[in-house]
């Protein structure tokens, strides 16, 4: 039986978090991560398993026997904006709750300037340059 949308909540606040990437060498594109880690990696299935139901698409790093945690990972902007949406209402952690408007204010801010990654996985040229291209000049 797959866990309800009120345990998860739960177990998010408890075990979740909300980041940002800004991105990496390869690749400069922002986006927001939702993460939660366990040492099992059994209820972390789960979880997933029931959020996509939800449309919420994500993915376990099963690091069980080799660092003893685990994680599930949704770090697609749509996928985010979607954990918001129904986290929100039903978290009772005032700290979590504030960390949830922060880090989804800060993905409606990319989104107007442009700098987070198109549904289809293309990828929209930042306003600022890397700062490789900054060196260079």
């Amino acid at each position: 039986m797959l866990p309800s949308l009120d345990w998860i909540v739960g177990f998010a606040e408890g075990e979740g978090t909300f980041v940002h990437c800004v991105g990496n060498a390869q690749s400069w594109k922002k986006h927001p991560i939702f993460a939660i880690s366990q040492k099992e990696a059994q209820p972390l299935y789960l979880i997933a398993e029931a959020l996509k139901a939800y449309g919420i698409h994500g993915k376990v790093y099963d690091y069980e026997e080799s660092s003893g945690a685990s994680k599930y990972v949704v770090s697609n902007v749509q996928g985010c904006r979607r954990v918001a949406e129904l986290f929100h209402p039903l978290m009772h952690s005032e700290r979590k709750k504030k960390q949830l408007e922060d880090w989804l204010m800060q993905i409606v801010l990319w989104e107007r300037e442009g700098q987070t990654p198109l549904p289809n996985g293309q990828q929209r040229p930042w306003s600022l340059r890397s700062p490789q291209d900054a060196v260079e000049e």
